[in-house]
């Protein structure tokens, strides 16, 4: 079952973690307000896995796009990868 939100748009900036015992880009941590919009994620007796879709082309996103407008699919959350400079004093 895809968990839906609870308030209507959501804009939060986090990091992306290198784990160095896995040595592996492991660590998503959930800001405050994703936990907010999704209340079931906080009962530490459920498990939860996710999905993430990655679209190669503008026309496989457009495609799926469709779908969602269809009702054929549920609206995903989206995630953006980018690179950042860490400024060090």
């Amino acid at each position: 079952m895809i968990l839906n939100p609870q308030t209507k748009e959501l804009d939060v900036e986090g990091f992306v973690s290198y784990e160095e015992r896995t040595r592996a880009w492991t660590m998503i941590r959930l800001k405050k307000d994703i936990t907010y919009a999704f209340p079931s994620l906080k009962d530490k007796q459920s498990k939860f896995k996710y999905k993430i879709k990655i679209f190669f082309s503008l026309n496989a996103f457009e495609e799926y796009v469709n779908k969602i407008l269809n009702k054929e699919s549920e609206v995903p959350a989206l995630i953006y990868f980018e690179r950042y400079n860490e400024k060090k004093s």
